[in-house]
């Protein structure tokens, strides 16, 4: 490691070395570029906005219905009817958001039925507590 040669056998300047340690003077090795001027351009930030496929509005919209439809009884029957219309456009525009009609369709359905029932049993039960109380 004499004649100006550092670790390696490359030639060394010395410079950015403290006390004659270090790997100060070397720069990259020959045939790569800079760090900082890389063949493929400056890093991405993912995939521009708009890029990607649509998700269909009515299957959202369906989703959403029905999910409310399980506080109110009243949003699942409209959920159920925008689930229907968006496989149909879904099948004709080939956008993303089946799952979405689908679940939408399942939840508008079970709150539905699930509303009828209980409508049907407090009508049950209140004929019933108006009829019992006549008979004494």
């Amino acid at each position: 490691m004499s004649g100006g040669q550092g670790p390696g056998g490359h030639a060394s300047d010395g410079a950015g070395q403290a006390g004659g340690y270090g790997y100060g003077g070397y720069g990259p090795p020959t045939g790569y570029p800079p760090p900082d001027k890389s063949p493929f351009g400056p890093p991405g930030y993912g995939a521009p906005y708009g890029t990607g496929q649509n998700t269909n509005v009515l299957a959202i919209a369906s989703l959403v219905c029905s999910i409310v439809g399980i506080f109110t009884c009243i949003g699942a029957p409209a959920g159920i009817v925008l689930g229907h219309l968006a496989r149909s456009q879904i099948r004709q525009t080939r956008e993303a958001g089946d799952g979405l009609a689908v679940g939408g369709l399942w939840v508008g359905y079970l709150v539905t039925v699930s509303c009828v029932l209980a409508v049907l049993f407090y009508a049950v039960w209140f004929f019933w507590i108006v009829t019992s109380g006549t008979n004494s």
